[in-house]
């Protein structure tokens, strides 16, 4: 020890060196060292040297030394890759019709069942499955998917979309999306072939459940003002810790730059949340779909309506297997008080133009997938219903026919850490 604090006195400045050194080194020869006077030594060496340095060169070393330790700690994240397909629509008019057109298709495809199937088919999450619920797993995988609309270079009429997968091996990333775009295009030639044998119904669905993209609660103007009331916070709570000097005297210009500095990390902190394995706070999405009835059969829809929202119905929709809503408070909440929530997040809303009555149906939950699958599920329950009522089903548009625009890619570079 004795060895050690001798050379953690080299950090100290040379001028207080020739000046203390000798003293200090035979102070610890007489009294001998331990891991605490060395911390110290340590410790009061560093702070000396960065209060004898120079604003610029404190910065340039504080860089390079955060720089180096970033990289470092980039090595111990583990790699994600991204593989991406774009594939284009025949028969859509527009770009409206062609999000309904890729809601309706991706419906089934993102079902437990055909996901479990990709998982176990291409050995996906081997590790997540030891640990996890294979329920988990396949929540885990919906977010790693991601299908966003785009129109392809020189063609700007062109309806197509990206579909993209994020995984940790670059080849079954490939191989998950090849097999999503398989699923896709088996979807579309099976919905044409139900088409062509439909029959002209009195019950159509003009607006598929769509999976929420945003959040509802909270809005990036609540996490925005809440940004800035902490600044403005944490801007008064430095001028009661410090009464005295530049705070103080130039507290308006501490507390607008603290403000502001409040609005750009809440939007930091707000982009960080919206990854998959991030959860800062409970985003709640909103999925919304329409149907169409004759303005003669409106009296029902509230009949309709208050047998759909009833408990025995809600009930037998949370205790679902396949849609897996309200897991967590099931397991510590009655089933009557997680019906009860359920049906608040539940909106129906009926509107008669001309002869046409249009019901608007709307679930807020905190997993946008989840929420499209129970709009799904009550669109479900309003045909059964409707049927049994009224004498009707559900008609839906035809589906278009996919193209694969551009294969899914090979990865080479990782998407993270960048």
């Amino acid at each position: 020890m004795n060895r050690l604090a001798r050379w953690m006195i080299r950090l100290y400045p040379a001028s207080w060196r020739a000046r203390y050194g000798d003293e200090l080194d035979a102070l610890i020869s007489d009294t001998g060292a331990d891991a605490r006077i060395v911390g110290d030594l340590a410790r009061g060496g560093m702070r000396m040297q960065m209060k004898s340095w120079p604003f610029a060169l404190l910065a340039v070393v504080m860089g390079l030394a955060g720089f180096v330790a970033g990289a470092g700690i980039s090595f111990l994240i583990p790699r994600v890759y991204e593989s991406r397909a774009t594939l284009r629509l025949e028969g859509s008019p527009g770009r409206a019709a062609a999000i309904e057109d890729i809601g309706r298709l991706t419906n089934p495809l993102f079902s437990r069942a055909s996901l479990a199937a990709i998982i176990n088919r291409l050995g996906l999450y081997r590790h997540e499955q030891r640990v996890e619920p294979l329920v988990d797993v396949i929540d885990e995988m919906r977010r790693a998917i991601l299908i966003d609309f785009a129109s392809p270079p020189g063609h700007a009429d062109m309806v197509a979309f990206n579909i993209r997968f994020d995984y940790g091996d670059a080849q079954k990333a490939q191989q998950t999306v090849a097999a999503l775009v398989a699923g896709l295009q088996a979807k579309a030639l099976q919905a044409a072939k139900e088409v062509a044998e439909h029959r002209p119904k009195k019950m159509w669905v003009v607006d598929i459940p769509n999976l929420p993209v945003r959040p509802v609660s909270p809005t990036e103007r609540t996490v925005a003002l809440a940004g800035i009331l902490s600044g403005l916070l944490f801007a008064v709570i430095l001028r009661a810790i410090f009464r005295r000097g530049w705070i103080r005297r130039r507290f308006i210009a501490v507390a607008v730059a603290m403000g502001i500095a409040g609005i750009i990390l809440s939007q930091l902190a707000e982009a960080v949340n919206r990854d998959p394995n991030v959860h800062l706070w409970t985003n709640h999405y909103r999925s919304t779909a329409t149907f169409v009835l004759p303005a003669s059969q409106q009296s029902e829809v509230n009949a309709i309506t208050d047998e759909i929202l009833s408990r025995k119905s809600l009930a037998g929709i949370v205790q679902n297997p396949r849609l897996g809503i309200y897991s967590r408070e099931q397991a510590t909440t009655p089933l009557e008080d997680v019906v009860q929530r359920m049906k608040d997040g539940i909106s129906v809303t009926p509107h008669t133009n001309g002869d046409e009555t249009f019901v608007s149906v709307t679930f807020d939950y905190y997993d946008r997938y989840k929420a499209q699958l129970t709009v799904q599920a009550l669109l479900s329950k309003y045909a059964e219903i409707a049927a049994a009522r009224l004498g009707t089903s559900v008609e839906t548009t035809p589906a278009p026919v996919i193209e694969v625009l551009d294969q899914p890619n090979a990865p080479i570079n990782p998407v993270k850490p960048n």
